[in-house]
């Protein structure tokens, strides 16, 4: 699709801010959850409770019970992995493990044995959430790789407290672990019948079925990084295909089972699978609930909850663009959206709606106390929610206007972008107003503006932001080629102004740089939307000279940045409807990377597309799992761009169809399982792994 005009665009993106698995195996006769003890409750009557329950299950290959397999059970927490107990399946398939005082409340995981190399496994989560019974088989084993990847060392899950919690919560969005079928999530609307998740998850799961029951020295020998030793084990060698999706794509896909009708005996064990080799071997999912309409920022708290705000009133028609026509701009951005780690709303339909949020752009920041803050870009002020969604800043009245949230003096002009910098001090760009406002400690009683007619150093409609870790604070200016740098403790005199502009390179055109990032060394890393560039401020040379990377073709659109747990970086591009990935400066990249050099698949079309999930997507944020988040933030740039449903004053609709109004607004937000390094949540300052 062509792209709208410089003008059209910089006015528009100023406003955004069935299948079924096998069939449970059986469990041995006369095997019961736990013995019916009678107790009191406060009313003293009699009731019936269930003591503690064993943990029983059975394990299949292909659906077929696996026959004298030993299996162990093991806790994961942050100092390693605990084998707590080991037994062997019965000639059924079935197994049990009698509950114990050890295993408290740690974080539980089955690997079932096969010879030296076969393993199968089950991220079952803690002893609390365990199911009545659960069947181990392929597909928890795909799942639980994937949603753990991040956390493998051979066969054993070790990491820390929050992203181990997190992995375990999404193993059953894809795979139901009382019956070793398909989860609801993967099989739901937004991912069932509109990506290709499913399939590529049986995919996975035939392939490592036909392992079990054949061998699969070659898929071992594909499965082993460059300049790394082979795997020894399925688990393993999976783990290596989840945290480099990249990695001989085409070749891992040629040894599926194909699903041909004259040989119906070789059917791969799970369909449907992929009839086309995907661009890479993520498994992403879609969480479209608790309130979504384009969503544009995206914030992880310390708990792994994902935070974001909504260009949009959910459910409104909403366009962005329509001149002459005063009334697309009636259903300006309302509510804000809380997704467990899992992806589960915790906020209501219409999101967390209070506290002043209105027209919410690309701003969502956390503080110390947990309490979440948003941009209001039409508003003229931020708004602040308690960490349970609850306003703590004053409120609109009536609540669908203008008149709520913090306000300073002087105001704030068209918030686009805010932060919490290591101090505590918030921190937002003033995309109308060409000024930066510092609120010191959160507090909009006390402020200070940088910026304005009497500096040497302008800001051009400032628009992202980041902080350095030495008390700087960097900000991308969207109507120019520059990034400014603020250094506090050397502007402390009127007037507040940047401390240095650096020119980006000279792309023959207004690149619109928008998201920013800096990585543990102190490096910037710059997303330039109308360039397809990333660039890079390197700090080993006072930021100076700039480079730009363009993915070898495969960066198009690049708006939202971020820097993994390992200084890796990962950018959204709003065009392409991609997810990039590009090696760091810290040297942790695959063999014969080089830093800006792509990790994800290059070229036109290159990058991952969530499956398909991926719309025109703005914001990207890591949580301690290692998952990548994606808000989707378009769904049909044409409706949001050019046109309404009711015709501009004198002119006709270019919608024709009404219906495609609700269109514009982004579905939701797209979560890639396991394939970063896991990052603090929220991020204050550089970027870096979980403590």
């Amino acid at each position: 699709m062509a792209r709208t005009s410089s003008l059209a665009l910089s006015i528009a993106l100023a406003l955004t801010g069935f299948a079924t698995g096998p069939a449970s195996g059986r469990i041995a006769a006369g095997e019961i959850d736990g013995a019916a003890v009678p107790i009191v409750d406060s009313r003293r009557l009699p009731v019936m409770r269930r003591a503690p329950r064993d943990l029983i299950g059975t394990l299949t290959v292909a659906g077929a019970a696996a026959v004298n397999w030993p299996v162990d059970l093991y806790a994961a927490a942050s100092s390693g992995a605990t084998r707590l107990a080991t037994t062997t399946s019965d000639g059924d398939g079935a197994f049990r493990f009698r509950r114990s005082p050890d295993w408290g409340p740690a974080l539980l995981y089955i690997v079932a044995r096969k010879g030296p190399a076969g393993r199968m496994l089950a991220l079952v989560g803690t002893d609390a959430e365990l199911p009545s019974r659960i069947v181990v088989n392929e597909l928890t084993t795909i799942a639980s790789v994937w949603a753990a990847a991040q956390f493998l060392d051979g066969d054993a899950i070790s990491g820390n407290d929050v992203g181990l919690r997190s992995a375990a919560g999404n193993v059953p969005n894809l795979v139901d672990l009382s019956n070793g079928g398909l989860g609801a999530v993967v099989q739901n609307m937004l991912n069932g019948t509109r990506t290709s998740t499913l399939a590529t998850f049986n995919t996975l799961a035939s392939i490592l079925s036909t392992c079990l029951s054949d061998g699969c020295p070659v898929f071992f020998e594909l499965a082993t990084p460059s300049g790394e030793s082979p795997p020894s084990t399925t688990i393993e060698a999976f783990g290596n295909v989840a945290r480099n999706p990249w990695n001989h794509v085409d070749e891992i896909f040629a040894l599926r089972p194909p699903a041909n009708t004259d040989f119906p005996q070789k059917y791969p064990a799970f369909l449907p699978t992929l009839l086309w080799p995907p661009t890479g071997w993520t498994l992403a999912l879609v969480y479209g609930e608790g309130g979504f309409q384009a969503p544009g920022g995206i914030s992880i708290d310390r708990h792994g909850n994902v935070w974001t705000n909504n260009n949009f009133m959910p459910g409104s028609q909403s366009v962005l663009f329509a001149p002459g026509d005063p009334r697309v701009v009636g259903y300006t951005g309302i509510g804000v959206t809380k997704l467990a780690p899992n992806g589960a709303p915790l906020s209501p339909r219409t999101g967390f709606v209070g506290g002043g949020t209105f027209g919410g752009a690309f701003g969502v920041a956390i503080d110390k106390h947990d309490h979440v803050w948003i941009g209001n870009f039409a508003g003229n002020s931020v708004s602040e929610l308690g960490a349970d969604g609850a306003p703590v800043s004053p409120s609109s009245v009536p609540e669908y206007g203008p008149g709520g949230g913090w306000r300073t003096d002087p105001p704030l002009a068209a918030p686009q972008s805010i932060i919490f910098d290591e101090r505590g001090d918030l921190w937002v760009t003033n995309l109308q107003g060409n000024t930066v406002t510092q609120l010191i400690e959160g507090n909009p009683m006390h402020t200070r503006t940088y910026g304005g007619s009497r500096c040497a150093n302008k800001f051009a409609s400032p628009w992202g932001l980041a902080s350095d870790g030495q008390g700087r604070v960097w900000v991308t200016n969207f109507a120019s080629n520059s990034v400014s740098m603020i250094d506090p403790a050397a502007a402390t005199a009127e007037p507040h102004c940047p401390t240095a502009n650096f020119d980006l390179l000279d792309d023959g055109l207004l690149s619109q740089p928008e998201g920013v990032a800096v990585d543990s060394q102190g490096n910037v890393w710059v997303a330039k939307l109308e360039a397809d560039a990333v660039a890079l401020l390197p700090a080993a040379t006072d930021f100076a000279p700039v480079v730009e990377f363009d993915g070898d073709g495969s960066i198009d659109g690049p708006w939202g940045i971020a820097v993994d747990g390992a200084d890796n970086v990962w950018a959204a591009n709003f065009w392409g409807r991609r997810l990039i990935n590009l090696c760091g400066m810290s040297g942790n990249c695959p063999a014969g990377r080089r830093p800006g050099d792509p990790i994800s698949p290059s070229g036109e079309g290159g990058g991952y597309g969530g499956n398909g999930g991926l719309q025109s997507v703005t914001a990207v944020k890591i949580d301690q799992a290692g998952n990548v988040w994606v808000a989707n933030n378009f769904e049909d740039s044409t409706v949001c761009l050019l046109g309404a449903g009711i015709p501009p004053a004198g002119g006709p609709t270019t919608v024709p169809l009404e219906r495609r109004q609700v269109r514009c607004g982004g579905n939701g937000v797209v979560q890639f399982l396991g394939i970063a390094a896991p990052t603090q949540g929220p991020v204050v300052g550089p970027a870096g792994p979980p403590d």
